[in-house]
Formats: C-alpha cells, sequence, structure tokens
C-alpha cells in the first residue's frame, strides 16, 4: 500500500502550517484495506485503476476505474482492492458552501456523453471532463508543485465540474448527504464566519445560545469555535499577504486590523513571519 497526501508534499513555496489540503492519492495491492483515520471530512473518492469494495455499516458497493463517489463525514468506511487499484480521495468540509452559489449551465440529453451520472445508489460515472481533471491533479502532483494556493483552488474546482457536467436532478441527489441538520449547521457556520469573526457574534448570527453552540461546534469541527476562527483568520491573512503587492498599511486597512502594528504583531506572533516575509512569498515554487 502506498498513501501519499498532498499536504505531506507541501513544505516550501506559499505553505504556511496552518493551511490544509485534502487530496491523498492511494495505491492499493489486491486484497489490501484502506481505512481512514479521520472521519471528519466529507470524502470524494475517485478511481484511476483498478476495483474496490466500499464497505459502510450495512451496504458494500463496487467501483472501478473512472467512477466516483461521495462518503458523508458522519459515515465510517473501509475500502478492499479487488485487484491493483489506484485512487484519489478528497477530504472537504464546504461542500455546501462552496455549490450553493454556482450558476452554470446544465448539459441536455444531446450532450449525453458530457454527463456525469449514476451508475447505481452510490457510484457515479463520470464525465470525460471530470476524468481529465483528476488525470491533471495527479500530474500537478508527479511533477512536485509545491503551492498549497493551487490545490485549494483544484479543490473547489472539482465541485463546479460536477456542477456543470450533472443534471440537476442528479445534482440535487448528490447532494443529500449534506442536508440534514447537523450537516446544514457546519455550512451555515461556514457561511456566516465570513461576516462574523467572534465566537458571540457567530452564535448570535445563527441564532443559537452560546454555550449549547460551542458544544455543538465542537462536536461537529472537532475544536473549539475560538481556535477555528483563529485559524481561519491565519488563513486569510496569509492568502491575503501573498495575493496583494500592496503597502502593509493598506492590507492592514483591508483585513480589519486597527493598525499596522497589530497586523504585525499578529503575523510574528501565529504565523511566525514578518508580514513583509509573508507577502514576499508570493512565488509559486515547482
Amino acid at each position: 500500500m502506498a498513501i501519499n497526501h498532498v499536504q505531506d508534499k507541501i513544505d516550501n513555496g506559499c505553505f504556511v502550517s496552518h493551511l490544509k489540503t485534502g487530496f491523498s492519492f492511494i495505491d492499493l495491492e489486491e486484497g489490501q484495506n484502506f481505512t481512514p483515520v479521520d472521519y471528519s471530512r466529507n470524502a470524494l473518492i475517485y478511481l484511476y485503476e483498478g476495483k474496490v469494495d466500499v464497505s459502510c455499516g450495512h451496504e458494500t458497493f463496487v467501483m472501478e476505474s473512472g467512477q466516483l463517489a461521495l462518503m458523508s463525514c458522519d459515515v465510517k468506511y473501509i475500502i478492499q482492492a479487488e485487484q491493483y487499484t489506484s485512487m484519489v480521495i478528497l477530504g472537504v468540509v464546504k461542500v455546501l458552501a462552496e455549490c450553493d452559489y454556482f450558476q452554470l449551465r446544465h448539459p441536455t440529453e444531446s450532450y449525453s456523453t458530457h454527463i456525469t451520472s449514476y451508475r447505481d445508489e452510490h457510484v457515479l460515472d463520470c464525465a470525460q471532463l471530470v476524468k481529465d481533471f483528476y488525470h491533471q491533479v495527479r500530474e500537478i502532483y508527479r511533477l512536485g508543485v509545491s503551492c498549497i494556493r493551487l490545490y485549494r483552488v483544484k479543490e473547489a474546482e472539482i465541485f463546479m465540474l460536477l456542477r456543470a457536467t450533472m443534471t440537476n436532478e442528479d445534482f440535487c441527489r448528490f447532494m443529500t448527504p449534506f442536508s440534514g441538520e447537523r450537516l446544514a449547521f457546519k455550512s451555515k457556520v461556514l457561511l456566516m464566519a465570513e461576516k462574523h469573526s467572534t465566537v458571540n457574534a457567530l452564535a448570535d448570527a445563527i441564532g443559537l445560545d452560546r454555550s449549547y453552540f460551542q458544544r455543538l461546534f465542537k462536536s461537529e469541527f472537532g475544536k473549539t469555535p475560538s481556535d477555528w476562527l483563529k485559524e481561519r483568520r491565519i488563513e486569510k491573512v496569509s492568502n491575503y499577504l501573498r495575493s496583494h503587492d500592496e503597502p502593509l498599511k493598506v492590507v492592514a486597512d483591508e483585513l480589519g486590523f486597527p493598525s499596522l502594528a497589530a497586523l504585525s504583531n499578529f503575523c510574528r506572533k501565529e504565523i511566525g513571519k514578518t508580514a513583509r516575509e509573508i507577502q514576499n512569498e508570493s512565488k509559486i515554487e515547482v
């Protein structure tokens, strides 16, 4: 068995330890099993080649090359290879938040060869456009690209491609596992966090008592809301600095810091670098 997490490969260039990427490339020999160690993310499984049995609860389904399956984060599963298999698993949280705003044109029946559609209850046969996407991601990894921003773009891109190549009916079906109350809470948090940066404000925006909100948040996200908000803040500041070549005083204003000194102190304390050092890391290293 060979497991390669993209996260482990990103150790320079645009990377800082607080950012994460969810692609993992996995090769299994015949008879080998893969069991995730973390079920906190939704898992999008794609097979490049081979054949596997996926067991989840009392159900088992088969996947073959060119097929895709989506596992909800609250479902535990095991993958067993019936033959040599090469696959990639993308762990994501913000599925609903990323997809709700898409307004792409769906193909008509005359474009049926370009549609991603269900083979059975769990498995999708991928359109060629989706297959090409996955091969491109693997090639990017094999070439040694170490820019986390590129991988983050790719994480969102696959859902855009699925949204574009699936019928409305199938896409709604595809997203059904994420419509439950618990996962709706996650989606609401991800959306509200764009406007509210404190625990109290976030709890009020969602309409929950703070103590209950904190308990529910910890059970769903695996960390306290204050820690999660800090990580988001770190990610936002890091990404903005690397993508904007503006005077640091302007950056501080745009990011909501009361002064340049406050931005500088935040960067040194939370990221371990000065704001200027982070801003100079905008070059993509390959």
